[in-house]
């Protein structure tokens, strides 16, 4: 009898200690507050001299007004990233931007130049959102990537400059004067033209240089002498000076300019004008 006792109250005790193991099993861990987002970018090209490079989880897109979530990044960035303590919602872009140092207007001075889920040839319209809640509260390897060729807006215009070498003597009447011309010869009116005074030339040498040129490809940059002593519109113009072109050939040969938003800086224009060729 006593050994049943003792049985008995082994099992009653084995079965309080499951009873009170499986309370303790089915307690659960607090619901999450918050969500974190992470990934990886893969930057292409170099890392900007100047200007701010950041990151942003924006409740809209195109974004409107101040991100849910922002980091700056710099060049020692390992090209991860982690946003951390997220609300819980639906975010409609992760993005990166170029800060432009060098323009004050905020609707003008951010450049995307990355999307999670979007494409540059798409204008990055075709972002993913991203939702995170009690359920979906840690989302990991959200990578994509970003062209640091986006950074720079693409111009507007073109620069061509160049040095013009003068020989001879400078003449003591007349103008001269530099144009880029239209038409090769030229039979209306320059794109762009300016006069040249003796007092710009150093060491025969003059340094031009034209600034926000339309783009488009130009028949000639010429230098000429205008004759004032000739009233005739027909003759008072001599070519002395062609890119590209020679005395030789009557600078039929001279060379054509084209500017576009892939050309649109043209340096190293270099050519010769000889006052020799003044009289005709």
């Amino acid at each position: 009898m006593k050994l049943i006792k003792t049985l008995l109250i082994l099992s009653f005790s084995s079965i309080i200690f499951l009873t009170m193991a499986c309370e303790d099993n089915n307690t659960e861990d607090p619901a999450p507050e918050s969500a974190t987002i992470s990934g990886t970018m893969t930057f292409v090209g170099d890392w900007p001299v100047d200007g701010t490079i950041g990151i942003s989880l924006s409740s809209n897109w195109p974004p409107q007004g101040a991100p849910a979530a922002s980091l700056v990044l710099d060049a020692s960035s390992d090209n991860t990233y982690t946003f951390e303590n997220v609300a819980f919602g639906t975010y409609a872009a992760i993005a990166v931007s170029w800060l432009d140092p060098n323009d004050t207007n905020p609707a003008t001075n951010q450049h995307i130049i990355g999307v999670y889920g979007g494409t540059a040839a798409a204008y990055f319209a075709d972002a993913d959102s991203i939702t995170v809640s009690e359920d979906i509260y840690e989302l990991t390897s959200l990578d994509f990537g970003a062209d640091f060729g986006l950074a720079h807006p693409a111009p507007e215009n073109a620069t061509i400059s160049g040095t013009i070498t003068f020989s001879g003597d400078w003449p003591s009447a007349g103008t001269v004067y530099l144009t880029v011309d239209n038409t090769w010869y030229p039979v209306d009116a320059p794109y762009a033209t300016r006069s040249i005074s003796e007092s710009d030339v150093t060491a025969n040498a003059y340094a031009y240089s034209f600034t926000e040129v339309a783009f488009g490809t130009y028949a000639a940059i010429s230098v000429s002498w205008l004759d004032l002593d000739d009233t005739n519109p027909a003759t008072n113009w001599h070519i002395i000076g062609v890119y590209g072109g020679t005395a030789a050939a009557y600078f039929a040969d001279a060379d054509s300019i084209t500017v576009s938003e892939d050309i649109y800086e043209l340096t190293g224009l270099d050519f010769g004008a000889d006052f020799g060729l003044v009289q005709p």
